[in-house]
């Protein structure tokens, strides 16, 4: 079998990552033969979070795309990360597709929303049901939770399959931290964009917590450049650094606006905390609710009095803290874990031969 993969990104995209290119180990022992083209190369996300201009390159990268998907009928299938080309109508990249070529179409966010919520009208009016209309198209949706399976349905999708997003456990070292810390470590991991939309909201409240406890607090990914304030620490990103960072924290966090946008989130901070054994504090939207378990792998939270009860109740009881992260990381191994997903995800893609 041969599988066309057009991620969206290289291995520093997130969601190309761990949505697509994390399954090709497992994918060619089990004889399918990979080839990967991502959309936006690992420059791109290093020059964007650098604060570089990118739009320029946005040509070669088009360019090298459509140089690609003329060549799709030598696959056998072609799996897509969202979207073949980011900003064009849907007639262009259908123009490219042939009947005799199976699709399957990923979702790991609610990328419609970027088109059909656009404060640009042009915009809304020209690409607001491209997704749609892709999703109609496709062979198979793979949605990576109920709100992006809903949305493919409402569109007329006849095969979809809910693919939640998963972390490869050999990875994650889980052990139960026996000592207690000297400071309890409250954590976040993600990218400057989400730190600006999800935690800056809710700032006021950590930062008000932290002054009058004896709790630290650990952001990774926030900021391009490393730097550390009283009880705040914030560490650039790596591959390699994210899980010793997540084993860092005692405590991970997930807060989330309640938006359309946010809604079709998968979540994947909260299954790395629980991977390593850490429990959660999360706002209660989308599929945060299903991921967390309330009072049994974490709190879910809406006020500041429900952030606040949360912390100090984890803090002061290491007990609770080892109790929640055990199950955390139980439900990981059982419903998030790369080795319990591969199987039906290569079920999905031989069913589209």
């Amino acid at each position: 079998m041969k599988l066309l993969i057009l991620s969206r990104y290289g291995s520093l995209g997130a969601s190309s990552r761990l949505r697509t290119l994390a399954y090709i180990p497992e994918f060619e022992k089990r004889g399918i033969e990979v080839t990967v083209s991502p959309f936006f190369p690992n420059d791109y996300l290093e020059n964007l979070y650098m604060g570089r201009k990118t739009k320029i390159r946005f040509i070669l990268y088009l360019i090298n795309r459509v140089k690609i998907m003329r060549k799709i009928t030598n696959f056998d299938v072609v799996w897509v990360e969202k979207e073949c080309i980011p900003w064009m109508p849907f007639f262009v990249e259908n123009s490219f597709f042939k009947k005799n070529v199976n699709i399957i179409m990923d979702y790991d966010d609610a990328i419609f929303h970027r088109y059909d919520q656009h404060k640009n009208f042009f915009i809304r009016v020209l690409l607001g049901k491209k997704i749609c209309s892709i999703m109609s198209a496709s062979s198979t949706i793979t949605a990576g939770n109920k709100y992006l399976a809903d949305y493919a349905k409402s569109c007329g999708s006849e095969k979809i399959s809910t693919v939640p997003t998963v972390v490869n456990l050999t990875h994650y070292n889980y052990k139960i931290k026996k000592k207690e810390p000297q400071k309890i470590t409250i954590g976040w991991i993600g990218t400057p964009s989400t730190w600006q939309q999800c935690v800056m909201p809710i700032w006021d409240i950590i930062e008000k917590y932290l002054e009058k406890s004896n709790c630290k607090f650990i952001s990774v990914g926030a900021k391009s450049k490393p730097e550390t304030y009283k009880n705040i620490e914030h560490r650039i990103w790596t591959e390699e650094n994210e899980v010793k960072s997540i084993q860092d924290m005692d405590i991970g966090i997930m807060p989330l606006p309640d938006t359309p946008w946010m809604r079709g989130k998968c979540g994947y901070k909260l299954i790395q905390y629980m991977a390593c054994g850490i429990p959660v504090v999360a706002s209660p939207v989308g599929v945060n609710s299903i991921i967390v378990e309330h009072g049994i792998n974490g709190y879910l939270v809406n006020t500041e009095e429900d952030w606040n009860n949360a912390f100090t109740k984890l803090i002061e009881n290491k007990d609770l803290r080892n109790k929640f992260g055990a199950a955390g990381r139980e439900k990981v191994e059982q419903t998030y874990s790369l080795s319990v997903v591969v199987d039906e995800l290569v079920k999905i893609i031989a069913k589209n031969i």
